[in-house]
């Protein structure tokens, strides 16, 4: 009775369709080969390889299957096939030395048209802000190191700390934009924190610092 969407890595095993007697197929293979659907979508993301913001230009499509139980059983589940909806999300158009987008991902609860598709996308879109906020708690933060023995004493400081991990996410995204060497750290944090550090760091008076040297 739970809904889940999960991105497919290994290239599934599938049957078409929702009623057992469907063509077997490997997942990925079949998704690449159905049209788009819907008109296409803008998104802002971060490309790892040009190391900047851009936009993607994105088309999805989905269908209903059958993932089929692996050959080899690990794990303790029933030997039988699991009725979802597979959609791919991919990208029109990469940059020559950019990194494409494409998602094949699986869900529970129907996808029967564009809207619906493109939902799990977004759904699907949130995963990597949430991975970088409990990465700024964990590293930023070091919120595994606390050494409270009680809940009462550990909940009170996880909640300072993730105010905290929310500044350093903000603080890393404004400098990542264009103008994050000339715009003032001032607009993105607090004065007195810009103080501080630049007392700190420089040791002598001088100008105040962008969001790129504070960051």
């Amino acid at each position: 009775g739970r809904l889940c969407l999960v991105r497919s890595a290994p290239n599934r095993r599938i049957r078409l369709g929702h009623d057992g007697q469907g063509e077997k197929r490997r997942l990925h293979h079949y998704l690449k080969t159905l049209p788009a659907v819907g008109e296409k979508r803008s998104r802002e993301i971060f490309d790892r390889k040009l190391e900047k913001e851009r936009t993607a230009q994105l088309r999805v499509s989905y269908a209903a299957v059958e993932l089929l139980p692996p050959h080899v059983k690990k794990g303790e589940y029933e030997n039988t096939p699991i009725q979802a909806w597979a959609v791919r999300v991919w990208e029109e158009g990469p940059p020559a030395k950019g990194t494409q987008l494409e998602w094949f991902l699986v869900c529970l609860d129907p996808v029967t048209n564009a809207t619906e598709a493109w939902e799990k996308s977004d759904w699907y879109a949130c995963r990597w802000m949430e991975e970088e906020y409990h990465k700024a708690k964990k590293t930023g933060c070091q919120i595994e190191d606390l050494q409270f023995r009680t809940e009462a004493a550990l909940q009170p400081m996880i909640a300072l700390l993730s105010v905290t991990a929310v500044l350093l996410l903000n603080l890393r995204q404004a400098a990542r934009q264009p103008d994050a060497q000339e715009r003032k750290a001032t607009e993105v944090v607090e004065p007195i924190y810009e103080e501080v550090l630049r007392g700190w760091r420089y040791k002598q008076p001088r100008e105040a610092m962008s969001v790129y040297e504070f960051y």
